[in-house]
């Protein structure tokens, strides 16, 4: 007798880690200051650059959880949750923002290079737009297309969901024990944990392409009075 045993697919995710690291723009033209850390400032004569990132309206803080409503919960492939994560400028002056995206698996050996981050999909909000120049299998930069003014804020993602295709990756196998015949479906994605992380940078309005050019090293986008392009 043959019959097939299909295992139900378990997929959690992980606590989402995001890192802030503000980056000031230029002291006077020459130059670029740096400032990590969590909640960290940099001065700008009398003002002063800060983002933070929130979800649901909330502020998540350095080392914090993001999509917080998914954490130590079975994930359904396919199902878009809805959850709202923004970028917001909390400091005195103008700035423009980027946002440095790390998507990866990991079970409990460490990281799976074995399945695609591809796999987890983030729902990006309009107003964003990723530079695949800088941008790897693991990591996609987004750049606001316009500058916050102090206080603004900008839709960053409105979900995440993981592809539908997961819940049909397996392989059957089979297992023989008194002259019975078993097979067994092993899910390729069951027991791992899916893990986003961000990172929310800022450099000064005044100057931006200046500041960018030397805090960031990007040269194919153009910041140009409180717009920002991202070439091909």
């Amino acid at each position: 007798m043959t019959k097939i045993n299909k295992n139900t697919l378990r997929i959690a995710a992980a606590v989402l880690c995001i890192a802030l690291i503000v980056l000031g723009g230029l002291i006077g033209r020459t130059r670029a200051a740096l400032l990590e850390g969590n909640g960290a400032q940099v001065e700008l004569g009398m003002e002063t650059l800060a983002v933070q990132l929130t979800e649901n309206g909330k502020t998540v803080d350095g080392d914090g959880t993001l999509f917080s409503s998914l954490k130590d919960v079975s994930i359904d492939p396919g199902y878009t949750y809805a959850d709202e994560i923004a970028v917001n400028n909390n400091g005195a002056s103008e700035e423009y923002v980027r946002v440095i995206v790390t998507k990866y698996w990991t079970d409990d050996g460490g990281k799976v290079t074995t399945v695609s981050p591809d796999d987890i999909e983030l729902v990006l909000g309009n107003g964003w737009a990723a530079n695949k120049k800088e941008s790897t299998a693991e990591q996609t930069v987004y750049y606001c297309n316009k500058s916050l003014a102090p206080g603004g804020s900008s839709t960053l993602f409105t979900g995440i969901k993981l592809d539908a295709d997961i819940a049909g990756a397996y392989t059957i196998k089979e297992k023989s024990e008194d002259d019975k015949t078993t097979l067994i479906a092993e899910f390729k994605y069951d027991g791992l944990t899916f893990n986003v992380e961000a990172e929310a940078q800022a450099v000064q309005y005044e100057h931006g392409q200046e500041a960018a050019g030397s805090a960031w090293g990007v040269t194919n986008v153009t910041f140009n009075n409180g717009s920002v392009t991202v070439q091909d």
